[in-house]
């Protein structure tokens, strides 16, 4: 009652602060620059800093599968001055969306950590509880950064579910590994990123492209590569298929009635990597079920917490 309530999704790429009350999305990446041990910028500022290599700077992630890796007080703190959330006669207080292996002690740190910015109440909401919480029947597949969750609910309750470890941040991981024996060099994940976006593209186009950046060789020296998106392929390919694999296993262990129920309501595909490039249509050539990704997958889950829970 005395609350302002907002939903913050800390992903290992993206962090997403939603306001249901303006209906605003704050969004950037979930990184921070640092200088000689000093932070010195946050998220797309800090990203610019692969515009003009510096070994005496370096690009920290401080979450991983929903876990806090190193020191994100700040990170947050940015956010939460862009969504003005301290700037209200209420006392905001957060649901915040989190992968569904994250256990008690991660939540314990996270919520002392909120406490101390301010925030007044904590809550904590993952893919089953939304969506026992909003009934029905559904496939869902949530392909984000470093995990892909996928469950399957018949008539609002969880019937199997699965979280692995292919997503967007292995694809990157494949780029790295492929430009490493390609060029001989190194490349950061930012740039590995920025690859397989540009490879993505690429894909969409059928038209095979000439893709430049920067790496470095064994002499720790910045060089510049080309490459063809067709080498890239295989990077997502392998992560491709191992999410399809693991979708049709939960699939088959459903019984022909839950399949008939599936295949007339369709697989929902949301996350930050559900538009990896054939992804969706793999998935619909395998399991034989349409396919739903909306144009901003990485909005879904916080658009249904808003109707679920607040």
């Amino acid at each position: 009652m005395f609350e302002r309530w907002y939903v913050l999704e800390a992903g290992a790429s993206m962090l997403r602060l939603y306001d249901p009350k303006e209906d605003l999305l704050i969004r950037f990446p979930t990184c921070y620059l640092e200088e000689d041990g000093r932070v010195i910028a946050y998220g797309n500022e800090a990203l610019q800093s692969i515009l003009h290599p510096n070994i005496h700077r370096r690009i920290t992630y401080p979450l991983e599968d929903g876990r806090i890796l190193h020191e994100v007080s700040g990170l947050l703190q940015n956010a939460f001055q862009k969504a003005n959330v301290h700037e209200h006669l209420l006392k905001p207080s957060l649901i915040v969306y989190t992968p569904f292996s994250l256990g008690e002690k991660e939540k314990e740190k996270w919520t002392e950590i909120l406490l101390n910015l301010g925030i007044k109440k904590v809550r904590f909401v993952n893919m089953i509880e939304l969506y026992e919480k909003r009934g029905g029947t559904h496939f869902l597949i949530h392909a984000g950064h470093s995990l892909c969750e996928m469950a399957i609910f018949i008539h609002g309750k969880c019937q199997i579910y699965k979280s692995i470890p292919f997503a967007g941040k292995q694809v990157d991981e494949n780029i790295q590994q492929a430009i490493a024996r390609k060029k001989n060099c190194l490349i950061s994940q930012e740039e590995a990123k920025r690859l397989k976006e540009e490879a993505n593209i690429s894909f969409q186009r059928k038209l095979p492209s000439l893709l430049h950046g920067i790496g470095m060789d064994r002499y720790q020296r910045f060089v510049s590569f080309s490459i063809l998106s067709s080498d890239l392929w295989p990077s997502v390919d392998e992560v491709e298929k191992q999410i399809i694999l693991w979708a049709k296993s939960l699939f088959d262990t459903l019984s022909l009635p839950a399949k008939a129920q599936i295949a007339q309501k369709g697989i929902e595909l949301t996350g930050g990597s559900a538009n990896l490039y054939s992804l969706s249509s793999r998935l619909q050539e395998q399991l034989q079920c349409p396919i739903f990704c909306s144009n901003d997958p990485e909005y879904d889950m916080l658009k249904l917490i808003k109707e679920n829970f607040l």
